[in-house]
Parts: C-alpha cells; structure tokens; sequence
C-alpha cells in the first residue's frame, strides 16, 4: 500500500498553474504560512502534542480568511492532515485531508488528498467503506487529470483538431 511518505512527495510535482511549474516552485503556501508549519513540525518533533494540536486550529482558522488562494488553503489542510495522522488521529486527518480534496483545483493534487482521506479511514475497522470511496475518488480525479493532461498533449501536437 502507498504510504503517506510517499504521497507527501507528489504532491505539487505536476501542476496546471504552468507559470508555477515553470519558476520550480513547489508549493502555494506563503512563507509566512511555511514559517508557521515549520513551527508546527517543530513541536512535533518534540513531542509538544497539546502545543501541535494549538498550531493546527491556527493553521486551519487561516482557511477562513478571504485573503488566502483556494491553493493555499487545500495545501494548509493537507499539511494539517498529515500532521494530524501522525499524531495517531486518524478521523481528524481524513476531514483535513477532505478539505483538502475540496478546495484543490488542480486534480492531480485533489486526487493525492482524496488518496490520504482514503489511508486514514482504512485505519479506523468501521470506515473500510467510506475508505475505499475516497480511494474511487481519488482514482476518478487522477483518471481525469491524465485524460486532461493527453488532450492538452493532442491539442499542443496538433493532434486535437477535427
């Protein structure tokens, strides 16, 4: 089974913002939301559980502020899932992990979102089913973005037009 490690590292490795792609960047978050997560690994780290749990209502109280792109919003959540599902919170991590799903435009990273909602509910005996309609979903939203991506590819070569 993918691991959570693993998924951690696709995600913003293919993007439709092709100007980000094209700079290198690697993530919508700003860096004062950045300096924040780092904070937040930090207490990890140090095992500093009710001070992590204080920084990820923070990171999420964020979302609710208009002046954050739809991006940075769905990356803040999925960070928070992660770092909720490290922590043991299995049912935390896939309602972040969801609203993750929810605000990605990009389907690439939407179905790497619905992939780590999946992975957590699998960990919890009476969410085996909802677990592996995440998964469905996810496998929907990757399909989509591969058949987004070769049409893109058709139109580019020349291929695309009837």
């Amino acid at each position: 089974m993918t691991t959570f490690r693993e998924i951690y590292l696709w995600i913003n490795r293919y993007t439709e913002d092709a100007q980000s792609q094209y700079r290198g960047r690697k993530s919508h978050l700003t860096l004062s939301t950045q300096a924040l997560l780092n904070q937040t690994h930090a207490l990890v780290n140090e095992h500093r559980v009710s001070e992590v749990w204080s920084m990820v209502s923070r990171l999420t109280d964020l979302c609710n502020c208009e002046s954050y792109s739809v991006n940075e919003r769905a990356e803040i959540f999925l960070e928070c899932g992660f770092i909720v599902s490290g922590l043991g919170s299995s049912f935390d991590a896939a309602e972040h992990f969801d609203k993750a799903a929810s605000n990605y435009i990009c389907l690439h990273n939407m179905s790497i979102a619905f992939w780590g909602k999946g992975l957590n509910l699998w960990r919890m005996i009476e969410e085996h089913q909802n677990a592996i309609v995440a998964w469905r979903l996810a496998m929907d939203a990757f399909s989509d973005c591969c058949e987004t991506t070769k049409k893109e590819i058709d139109t580019l070569r020349g291929e695309g037009k009837t």
